[in-house]
């Protein structure tokens, strides 16, 4: 810092002398001008360098040697643990529980087997009608005898739902209802009350017995079947 500031002296020194010469002008004499050897060369303008400016504070000691610095401090630390990555555990999703049940739009298999609702079949002319009328019909409805225009040598299907000629408005048998079958008049000798005519049948062999009637009464209701 001391040789800065006299570097700065000299500068305003140098500077200071030029203003004054070029201040003053030479007088002209007619003859060139000669260089004053003796004239004083002003101070600092030697080419020397100037003393140091004494400013009270000791120069400060200059040194080439860097200052030593401590290294720093080295600390035993030990490494970070190692820690164990967390595990991914898989959460199942929570439970709807608001969630309305699928409506099942089959409908229920019906194990158990229908209902027959239907009445069970009656009793058949060939079981049990037949084998009454063959033992008193044989002579004069059977085996080509047609007496009083009635044959009976079609089964079933020669008396049932087949009008009576003696009245034309009963059927032989009637299904289902004896008090409209022609048929069943004759065997019980009603047939004249209730508008027929003739005998009552059968002729030979007497009146057919209460059993064989209710026999043939139960087939009428069952519905006449062959």
């Amino acid at each position: 810092m001391a040789r800065n500031k006299a570097e700065l002296v000299l500068f305003m020194t140098l500077a200071l002398g030029a203003c004054a010469g070029a201040d003053e002008k030479p007088l002209s004499t007619g003859r060139e001008p000669t260089l004053d050897l003796d004239r004083p060369v002003p101070e600092g303008i030697s080419g020397e360098e100037p003393a140091p400016l004494d400013t009270g504070e000791a120069p400060a000691e200059e040194t080439d040697e860097p200052e030593e610095t401590e290294p720093p401090a080295e600390t035993d630390t030990e490494p970070p643990e190692e820690t164990e990555p967390p595990v991914d555990t898989e959460t199942e999703p929570p439970v709807d529980t608001d969630a309305e049940p699928p409506v099942d739009t089959d409908p229920p298999v019906d194990t158990d087997p229908p209902i027959d609702t239907d009445p069970p079949a009656g009793p058949s002319f060939a079981v049990t009608v037949a084998p009454i009328l063959n033992n008193y019909c044989d002579g004069c409805h059977l085996n080509g005898g047609g007496s009083g225009g009635l044959m009976l040598d079609d089964g079933a299907s020669a008396i049932v739902n087949v009008p009576a000629p003696q009245l034309n408005t009963m059927d032989y048998i009637e299904p289902g209802d004896p008090s409209q079958s022609y048929l069943w008049l004759k065997l019980q000798g009603t047939q004249v009350a209730a508008g027929g005519s003739g005998n009552r049948m059968p002729l030979a062999g007497g009146p057919i017995s209460p059993t064989e009637l209710a026999t043939i009464e139960a087939w009428i209701l069952g519905g006449a079947m062959p």
